[in-house]
């Protein structure tokens, strides 16, 4: 397998590195990427219309960063089935990432799966918060949704973080990424769903391929040790590049959890939901329409009195919520 041109420098952590910096270095395998796919790129830069940057620089950079160790014939599967993605699904993209129109079936499946973005870390990247324990995927289910249905509804709702993600990326001028925080607290044996595991596990793989260098870390927190085993059997089904992003905190009291927000997520304790043993307490739920004191799964009753919150609001949520700069 050809191998990609060694960078004139390694970085340790690619988002302390300026960009201009990390082009430079990798400038040889961004131009091998573009040549390789040059009439696949240019062909789809007349279609897209929801991603004003597809193919630049910066964008093949996130393939060469993703695929660097794997090798270049791993780039172009991966960019090349990226480019037949986004033109299947081109009619809406443009919608789902700025806010205006939610994926497919968003209405049955997201007042069961509480997921939000909340401020940011004091490095800049994007808080994501996910409620694992409180989901409810078996209602979900049951209102009129499939599993492929779930599968494309959480890839597709990646477009719009990775649009925020994007932008404020070019804004700072280096890679910002989601740093999420998986809450599992409430989970039982009674919350596993394998038809749920499976879909999520399709949107994991889809997401690290459609969408390179958009997770920084993700951090289980409250992990019950009911189902600890079956949580580490999905996580291992998961892209290796994936598992590596994703940790389980052993600490479960609220001071633990602070420190390791605190120490290894950069994450102020104000900015911190007080489920996971914060301050912050949002008006209407640190996840629109779900009481932070909420710790039972959300039922079918629940889910359907509560509605969804507007697309609009869930992408704006982060706009307004962009903190102060630290």
């Amino acid at each position: 397998a050809m191998s990609f041109p060694k960078p004139l420098a390694e970085y340790p952590d690619t988002c302390a590195v300026p960009l201009a910096q990390l082009i430079a270095a990798y400038e040889d395998s961004i131009d091998l990427l573009y040549e390789s796919c040059h009439a696949e790129i240019e062909a789809h830069k007349l279609v897209e219309k929801a991603d004003p940057n597809f193919g630049d620089d910066i964008y093949l950079l996130r393939y060469v960063l993703s695929h660097h160790k794997k090798g270049v014939e791993k780039a172009i599967n991966a960019l090349k089935e990226t480019i037949k993605w986004r033109a299947k699904h081109q009619a809406i993209l443009p919608a789902i990432r700025n806010g205006t129109q939610a994926p497919p079936k968003d209405e049955v499946l997201r007042p069961f799966f509480p997921m939000s973005p909340h401020y940011r870390t004091t490095d800049g990247h994007i808080i994501y918060v996910v409620r694992n324990g409180i989901a409810n995927g078996h209602a979900a289910f049951e209102g009129k949704a499939t599993p492929e249905d779930m599968a494309d509804w959480a890839t597709l709702s990646k477009e719009a973080m990775f649009g925020i993600t994007d932008s404020e990326t070019r804004k700072a001028g280096r890679l910002l990424k989601l740093v999420t925080l998986m809450d599992f607290k409430g989970a039982g044996l009674s919350s596993y769903n394998g038809k749920l595991n499976s879909s999520m596990s399709r949107a994991s793989k889809e997401s690290e391929l459609f969408y390179p260098q958009l997770l920084r870390k993700s951090i289980i927190f409250n992990m019950p040790s009911v189902i600890g085993t079956i949580v580490s059997v999905f996580l291992k089904l998961m892209p290796h590049s994936l598992q590596e992003k994703i940790s389980i905190c052993n600490e479960h009291s609220p001071e633990g959890i602070r420190r390791v927000c605190r120490e290894e997520l950069h994450i102020d304790i104000k900015d911190l939901p007080t489920f996971l043993g914060g301050e912050c307490e949002c008006e209407g739920g640190c996840i629109r329409n779900v009481p932070n004191a909420q710790c039972e799964r959300i039922t079918v009753e629940e889910g359907q009195s509560r509605g969804v919150s507007q697309w609009t609001q869930f992408v704006d949520r982060f706009h307004r919520r962009s903190p102060k700069s630290s």
